[in-house]
């Protein structure tokens, strides 16, 4: 099954234009981009959910291999052939790992990447280790401050 998201088709689209996928970062979805996809009105855009997130809450994948997998699956199944990866914290690492890791006619459509706040991960497997302890903590926060409207830039993250 492929992963749920909006295409948006410019008035002039054609099927050999290179399409913007974007990727949201985490506890986001495809419309965190909303704001932005006026402002690229001459591409043909394709906001994605990513697994566990918006309407592909109920995908789940068991690392980047897999994910890397759903990412393929559903360019394919949406017709995308050429395309950029517009990705934003997690969406970045994604499209990082997809450019690092594809191949075949994956590797000749992918044109280029665009990664904001988003790095390659830890390789030491104590900071990892450290990593999860911490994302937990915060990620138990995460219901207390949907329910007291607090913003999560005052998260300790």
């Amino acid at each position: 099954m492929s992963l749920h998201c909006q295409r948006i088709e410019p008035p002039h689209f054609t099927p050999d234009m290179p399409w913007l996928v974007l990727l949201h970062g985490l506890f986001g979805s495809g419309d965190d981009w909303q704001a932005l996809c006026p402002l690229l009105s001459e591409w043909p855009i394709l906001r994605v959910d990513l697994p566990g997130h918006g309407a592909s809450a109920s995908m789940r994948v068991r690392d980047f291999s897999e994910m890397r997998q759903q990412l393929a699956l559903t360019l394919r199944v949406q017709g995308v052939k050429r395309c950029w990866l517009i990705g934003y914290s997690l969406g970045g690492r994604i499209a990082m790992d997809f450019a690092a890791s594809c191949a075949g006619e994956e590797a000749a459509g992918l044109l280029g990447l665009l990664v904001e706040g988003g790095n390659p991960g830890l390789m030491d497997g104590a900071q990892r280790q450290m990593r999860v302890v911490r994302n937990v903590f915060v990620m138990s926060l995460y219901p207390l401050c949907c329910r007291t409207g607090a913003v999560r830039g005052s998260l300790p993250i």
